[in-house]
């Protein structure tokens, strides 16, 4: 069996802890660091979180770090622990930056790169952020179209 890890960090995870549990976790032989993605948190919402029975997210309500600068530097402090993103919400990112993003923490950390997406379920979120809510899921599927492409056929892909 394989075990991972979800772990949420923000501004106020103290950044040698972020270190410290990366590596433990790797010397007690997790298989995998997972870590969320949340441009913006509301003190107030009225979307209903899907994974607590309470709607609400659990932790930090100022957000968290962004997934590929925090396994960044998970990476840099470890040597086997896979990492992930738990999930990087894909209709809210620029699909060629991203694919760029995921292929750099991946030659970074050597191969040690699991790419978990998700559509996002905070409509609060994609309104701030000037995206139509009820467009993401078929925005997901060409943003994934793009990544793969890039991925397959290398960066110039969609510049021809």
């Amino acid at each position: 069996m394989k075990v991972g890890v979800t772990l949420s960090f923000s501004h106020l995870t103290d950044v040698p802890f972020i270190k410290a549990a990366a590596v433990l976790l790797e010397d007690r032989g997790f298989h995998s660091l997972w870590v969320p993605e949340h441009v913006l948190f509301f003190p107030e919402y009225a979307s209903r979180y899907p994974y607590a029975d309470d709607g609400r997210v659990p932790g930090d309500p100022e957000g968290v770090l962004d997934p590929f600068t925090a396994l960044t530097f998970v990476a840099a402090h470890t040597q086997r622990i896979r990492l992930g993103t738990g999930v990087c919400l894909v209709p809210q990112r620029q699909p060629v930056y991203t694919a760029k993003m995921v292929a750099d923490l991946d030659y970074l950390s050597q191969g040690r790169v699991d790419f978990g997406i998700g559509i996002g379920w905070l409509k609060e979120e994609f309104v701030a952020l000037g995206m139509d809510f009820a467009t993401r899921a078929k925005r997901c599927d060409e943003y994934i179209a793009v990544m793969k492409s890039m991925w397959r056929e290398g960066a110039n892909a969609f510049t021809r």
